[in-house]
């Protein structure tokens, strides 16, 4: 009998302890939180900041600010076909785009965490303003000294109506243009779904995925003969680094 309830006692106690091990783990609760972020997606790349407020540890809802590339899905990258030192380019780009995601979004947890070693799996939705910016593109173009044979590079604004494969040497300094840059305003929509890896709760570290839509009223004006759109849409993938507290 006495090694029954002694067997029983140790049982009682290992899973009382394996209990407070989860269960310590799912009650940690910390109601502010920020997140880095990095990733690609199917147009170039991106970087965030994302500030939350959760009251339960499960919903959490907050701002995020996201810079990103956007590219037109005709550009091609080309070449001099006589100087082997030239930079590539983007033939009859006009504009390089990108834009300045600023939103309002919420994470909702569908798997929560049972320990350190699992995966919290949730979904994730925001929208906001897009700021667009437009940056004129600038190429280095082969120009014929007046009365001699000799040759030099001039910066120049891309002119489709001047500029050509025979007379582009290459792209400028990526430099070149920011003192021209325009606006173009938009709106973004974007989901998906989160896997939260962190060890610890006070961590934060996820991988995410989704899509996100933005939405131009005006055509973005960055190839010169191609289509522009006015809609992006892209799939991406990003990682996430951050704190939580209270």
């Amino acid at each position: 009998m006495k090694r029954i309830i002694y067997i029983a006692l140790i049982l009682m106690s290992s899973g009382v302890f394996a209990q407070q091990t989860s269960a310590d783990f799912q009650r940690l609760l910390y109601r502010h939180e920020y997140q880095l972020g990095g990733g690609i997606h199917t147009r170039g790349l991106t970087v965030s900041f994302e500030k939350y407020y959760s009251k339960d540890g499960y919903f959490k809802h907050g701002f995020q600010t996201e810079f990103a590339s956007l590219k037109h899905p005709k550009e091609i990258k080309v070449y001099h076909p006589f100087y082997e030192s030239a930079r590539g380019y983007i033939f009859g780009k006009l504009n390089g785009f990108s834009t300045l995601r600023l939103g309002y979004g919420a994470q909702k947890m569908l798997v929560g965490k049972t320990d350190k070693g699992s995966v919290a799996i949730g979904l994730h939705y925001s929208g906001g303003y897009s700021n667009g910016f437009l940056k004129p593109v600038y190429l280095e173009v082969i120009r014929q000294e007046p009365g001699t044979d000799r040759t030099y590079l001039s910066t120049e604004r891309y002119d489709p109506d001047q500029h050509n494969g025979g007379n582009i040497y290459g792209r400028a300094s990526w430099l070149t243009g920011f003192n021209e840059l325009a606006i173009q305003p938009g709106l973004f929509v974007k989901g998906g779904a989160t896997f939260e890896y962190s060890v610890t709760e006070e961590e934060v570290a996820l991988i995410e995925t989704g899509i996100i839509v933005d939405f131009f009223p005006e055509q973005v004006p960055i190839m010169a003969s191609e289509q522009n759109l006015n809609f992006f849409t892209t799939l991406y993938i990003s990682i996430h680094f951050g704190k939580r507290w209270n």
